[in-house]
Formats: structure tokens, C-alpha cells, sequence
């Protein structure tokens, strides 16, 4: 009856839409971003039941068997940006294997960044017969026709580290990108010692776009610890660029033109100039991008300013290595996708699902709706416990970051 159904309602939403939405979803691709959300404040309660998030649902994620589904087995549908992301694209592989080994068929598709696609796609996967779908929209606004659908057949839908604005979603499991800012602040803060020096202290700030909601959730937590100390003024911003608005840049390449301007403009120095204290970047490739520009300038490890960043990347980490990046936030995709498949298995099976927070939104037609969410905790990642946090989880191998000379202990 539910397939039924669902060829109904589909072949009434192909019918009656665009001319785009007729065109093969292979011929398609333009990039869109997802809109912001705004996270609930921390003291809302949103707990609920469920497996403990400490522990780990899939202990040695990396070398999880496969297993092939029954016939009788329940179908996930997963649908992500696109490949060009080496994120989403390690994340999809991790996700179906573990959907696999809890028995599941698990149907996955990217859009290649192209929402008309995504749309299409999810479709497709409801015609399927898919008995819930995990996504990471490309811009949910182009989804509601897919939301509709997927409400009226009772299939649940799980977005992935990237929110939707929809009632019809119903949970949300992504890492704590507020909390990821916050430790960068607080790495600064306590490098500095703002709490006991005089100061003042000068640093610069390398924000995402605002249309990012994980560079917004971590550009306020942030801004959070480091405000006050602007406020009160033990630290300086000599650009005068502070609001996300004037500091964002979305590249490395974007990253390193601006520091070497800010050199020029501000004239910063390693030895001689205006001295720069630190400089919060909120994403490794911005962190490797301003790297470049002051190493270029003739910085050298031990004239370096604080630098933060967040992804643990091979390339920011062997700046950690070498002195020209202070740290890291660890997000590892490992336990997002291990904490996603337990949602998933939870749902199916109709089990209570852990959250430990939520997301408010409010509609269009003024309707303010929460999404229960489950957030993963970031870790900082520093040159003292690199080894210990990414080489003994098996996050990398110690030939990837160059450390075959150290024994493991």
C-alpha cells in the first residue's frame, strides 16, 4: 500500500513540476548552500532516551566487516552533497557499512552539489520503497516537495551534520560546532593568559561564510569566550575586521591573499613592525592559508602567532608538527556516522533514540518548531597529544603524518 502510494504522490509531484525537474539528473550541477539554523540555548532541556553517546557503537570503525542484508531487511536511503567533498564521500562509505553490519539494505546517492538532483534523487529513494532517509541538503528550501512525500508515508528523515528547516524533519546529528569554537577561543584565551596579563594583545580573524551554519555555530562559540576580552580591551583586532560578515573567507587561497594584505596594511613583522599575538582561523584551510602568507613573509616557527583551525588535515597538521599551526579541532567522521547508524537502527527499530539538544526554527508562516538533535563533542588536537588522539585511534596511519621514526609505545 505504501508503495502504492508513493507512485501516486510522485508521479503527481514529476507531473506538475519544473522543466528542470524532468531534465536526466545526471546533466545537472550547481553548487548551493544550506540556509543557518539557530541553536537552542544551552540550558534547554532536550534529552532524552537511549544508547549512552559514550559509548562506541562500532568500536575499530575502520575495519568494520560488511555484511549482505537479508531479503526481509529495511532500506535506508542516504543522500549527500556530493563527492567533491572528500568528507561526505568517506562519510557515505562508513555509513552504508555499518547500516550493512546492523543488517540494513542502505541506498545511497550524491548530487554532485546540485539540489534540483538531490531532490530527484530522494524521490527516487521513496519510490523505493526506503523506510527512512538520511541527508545533507545542498539547499533544503528546493526540498519540501521530498519532505511532503516522506511525511505522508511516514518515512522519518535524519539530517546529517548540516540542519534542514522542515517540520517534516525529524532529528538532526551532527558534531557541536558551537563547542568546537568555544575550545578555539579558549586555546587563545589561555595561550595569552587574558584572564592575569595586561595586554593588550593583537590578533586577526579568519571566519567562514555566514552561509555555512557550522562556520556560524563556530564563529559565535568563539566569539563567546574571546568578546569579553575584546570588550574590555586586552585584545585588539588592528583590521578592525570582527564581524564574521568582514572576516569570512572560504578558501585557503582566499585566506592567504587576505593575510597578505593585512601584512601590508597593518604592517606585521616577525621581528620588526606591529607584533600579531594570534590569529583564530576557524578551518584548517584557512589556518594553512594565513601559514603561507606569514612563512612567506619570513616568520619562522618561533615567531608565529597562535593559529587555530579545525579538521585535522594532514597538511595542518604537519604545520602543528612544525611549529606553525598551534592547534586543531578533531571532528572525526568515524563517530558521526557510528552515532548516525545507531539513530537509524533506534528508529527502525522502534527504540527510544538518544538526543542532547535541538534546534529552533521558525517557518515562514511564523511557526516556531524544534528539531531534537544529538551533538558529538570535538576535541583539541595539539602537537603533545597528536600521536595518542590520531595515531593510536587509527585516524591516520604514521606514515601519512611522518612519524615512522617514533615507536609506538
Amino acid at each position: 500500500m505504501r508503495k502504492m502510494l508513493a507512485i501516486f504522490l510522485l508521479l503527481s509531484i514529476f507531473l506538475f513540476s519544473s522543466c528542470a525537474a524532468q531534465e536526466d539528473l545526471s546533466q545537472m550541477g550547481i553548487p548551493i548552500d544550506a540556509d543557518p539554523a539557530e541553536q537552542l540555548a544551552p540550558e534547554t532541556d532536550l534529552t532524552s532516551g537511549g544508547a549512552d553517546p559514550n559509548l562506541e557503537p562500532f568500536p575499530g570503525v575502520a575495519s568494520t566487516p560488511e555484511a549482505t542484508p537479508t531479503p526481509a531487511a529495511k532500506k535506508v536511503g542516504i543522500s549527500l552533497p556530493g563527492t567533491s567533498n572528500s568528507s561526505f564521500a568517506k562519510d557515505g562509505e562508513l555509513l552504508q557499512s555499518m547500516l550493512l553490519t546492523l543488517g540494513y539494505e542502505a541506498e545511497i546517492q550524491h548530487a554532485q552539489n546540485d539540489a534540483q538532483t538531490q531532490l530527484e534523487q530522494i524521490q527516487i529513494m521513496l519510490l523505493h520503497g526506503c523506510d527512512l532517509i538520511l541527508l545533507a541538503a545542498v539547499d533544503d528550501a528546493t526540498l519540501d516537495a521530498a519532505f511532503d512525500t516522506a511525511k505522508t508515508l511516514d518515512v522519518p528523515i535524519i539530517t546529517y551534520g548540516y540542519p534542514s528547516k522542515s517540520a517534516s524533519v525529524d532529528y538532526f546529528v551532527s558534531f557541536d560546532y558551537r563547542h568546537a569554537g568555544k575550545l578555539q577561543g579558549e586555546f587563545i584565551r589561555d595561550a595569552l593568559h587574558l584572564d592575569t596579563a595586561l595586554g593588550p594583545y593583537r590578533m586577526e580573524i579568519f571566519a567562514g561564510t555566514q552561509e555555512n551554519w557550522q562556520a556560524k555555530e563556530m564563529y559565535e562559540g568563539a566569539m563567546e569566550v574571546l568578546q569579553p576580552y575584546l570588550d574590555a580591551g586586552k585584545l585588539l583586532v588592528p583590521s578592525d575586521k570582527i564581524a564574521q560578515a568582514d572576516s569570512g573567507v572560504g578558501s585557503q587561497a582566499m585566506a592567504q591573499a587576505r593575510m597578505k594584505g593585512l601584512l601590508r596594511a597593518i604592517d606585521y613583522g616577525p621581528t620588526s613592525g606591529v607584533r600579531l599575538d594570534a590569529v583564530l582561523a576557524l578551518d584548517d584551510s584557512l589556518a594553512v592559508g594565513v601559514a603561507l602568507a606569514l612563512i612567506e613573509a619570513g616568520y619562522n616557527s618561533s615567531q608565529m602567532p597562535i593559529l587555530t583551525g579545525s579538521g585535522c588535515t594532514i597538511d595542518a597538521l604537519a604545520n602543528i608538527l612544525s611549529g606553525h599551526q598551534s592547534m586543531s579541532v578533531l571532528l572525526d567522521e568515524r563517530q558521526l556516522a557510528a552515532q548516525a547508524a545507531a539513530m537509524i537502527n533506534s528508529l527502525l527499530k522502534s527504540e527510544s533514540v538518544f538526543t542532547n539538544n535541538g534546534l529552533s526554527f521558525t517557518l515562514d508562516n511564523g511557526e516556531t518548531i524544534v528539531i531534537l538533535a544529538q551533538y558529538l563533542e570535538p576535541l583539541v588536537c595539539t602537537a603533545e597529544n597528536l600521536e595518542s588522539l590520531l595515531i593510536y585511534s587509527s585516524y591516520y596511519l604514521r606514515e601519512e603524518l611522518g612519524l615512522n621514526d617514533i615507536k609506538a609505545e
